[in-house]
């Protein structure tokens, strides 16, 4: 992951939550997957995506066409704590 990698994922989020009334869930997955997350379908009934490698909280993306409003600034939310935790490894990186 580079830094200009990841203002791309920023704006795509921050496009995400403008269009949050018409959003279709192939455009979140394809986030996830930018940021590292794999489609785990041994949990739960919706597709889940998780990073085993760093340990982050599985994240339910519904496989429902056009997602609610509080669906998907939900998931934005748990994909911009995904960004600030690549962010604080790059910077560690960077210091070394």
């Amino acid at each position: 992951m580079t830094s200009k990698k990841l203002e791309k994922i920023k704006k795509q989020i921050a496009q995400a939550r403008q269009g949050a009334g018409n959003i279709h869930h192939r455009k979140l997955v394809s986030i996830a997957t930018k940021l590292g997350r794999k489609r785990d379908d041994s949990k739960g009934k919706e597709p889940t995506f998780v990073n085993e490698e760093k340990g982050w909280i599985p994240l339910s993306i519904p496989h429902h066409g056009v997602l609610k409003k509080g669906t998907v600034h939900s998931i934005c939310d748990v994909f911009d704590d995904d960004v600030l935790t690549w962010e604080e490894e790059l910077f560690n990186l960077e210091d070394k």
